[in-house]
């Protein structure tokens, strides 16, 4: 009676180990978890999560991750279209088509140079989900200086200051504004960073300055002009000093969109009587 009672006890302890090593494999291999699935019902397209965290990234590097997408539905899944917001961040699918419950990898790689403190960026996959046909994931991460590219002057070395206009960051800091003033050159070239209104976002607001002030004026069009001598994300934009894409009547039309814009946003609003 003994003997049995204690090797059901070692049957039950394997069970628990067992079923706790499954809970394990199953959180950190969330595609070899097993999922009912319903055989009519159409495609659906499933990651374990939509944020991919790459937590401290160093600048200056080629930083990637890996995500298991999954199709949960009983039909067919076609993916038509792998894109992202910007040109620094490339997202590949291993497979574009997968079978019911079947699962592949999406690979993503993102260029951190000139890039400095949090960063965001969006993968849109495009699939014949019905009730998802654009599945959005967010790309998250706090980019920081090795301690080579730190100096006694707090200025960081990168080894191209114009390297947000060159390859394929070009697409988004240089083809998007050629030919462009004002208005739809700061949301073309600017807007990414700071928002399309200005209002800030990875990068600071730009309206809460003292614009009636000239010397206002002056520095922010030294910023666009020369870059931030602090911040590599910041470059210098101007063609004619240092080989970047703006001409310096874009850069004024810049400071010029910029003082309206904050004359609106800091004019004292009217009660109504």
């Amino acid at each position: 009676m003994k003997r049995s009672s204690s090797v059901s006890l070692v049957l039950l302890a394997l069970l628990v180990v067992t079923l706790c090593g499954l809970l394990l494999l199953f959180k950190w291999q969330p595609t070899l978890a097993p999922v009912l699935i319903d055989a009519y019902s159409p495609p659906k397209l499933t990651t374990p999560s939509t944020t991919v965290d790459l937590g401290l990234i160093p600048m200056e590097e080629h930083v990637g991750a890996t995500l298991p997408i999954s199709n949960h539905g009983g039909k067919l899944l076609t993916i038509k279209k792998v894109s992202t917001s910007c040109g620094c961040t490339i997202a590949k699918l291993k497979t574009m088509v997968l079978k019911a419950g079947a699962s592949t990898t999406l690979h993503v790689e993102m260029d951190t140079r000139l890039k400095l403190g949090p960063i965001q960026k969006t993968i849109d996959i495009d699939s014949n989900d019905p009730i998802r046909p654009r599945f959005s994931i967010k790309l998250i991460g706090q980019v920081h200086p090795t301690e080579k590219q730190k100096t006694h002057s707090g200025m960081l070395k990168v080894a191209d200051r114009l390297a947000l206009f060159k390859g394929t960051c070009k697409t988004c800091h240089v083809d998007k504004g050629v030919g462009k003033t004002g208005q739809e050159l700061f949301i073309a070239d600017c807007g990414m960073c700071h928002g399309v209104d200005g209002k800030g976002g990875v990068a600071p607001s730009l309206l809460k300055l003292a614009w009636h002030k000239p010397e206002t004026l002056a520095y922010v069009r030294g910023i666009i002009a020369n870059g931030a001598a602090m911040n590599p994300a910041m470059p210098p934009f101007s063609k004619q000093a240092h080989g970047g894409p703006l001409s310096e009547d874009q850069i004024d039309s810049l400071v010029n969109f910029l003082q309206y814009q904050a004359s609106i946003t800091q004019a004292p609003k009217k009660t109504p009587h």
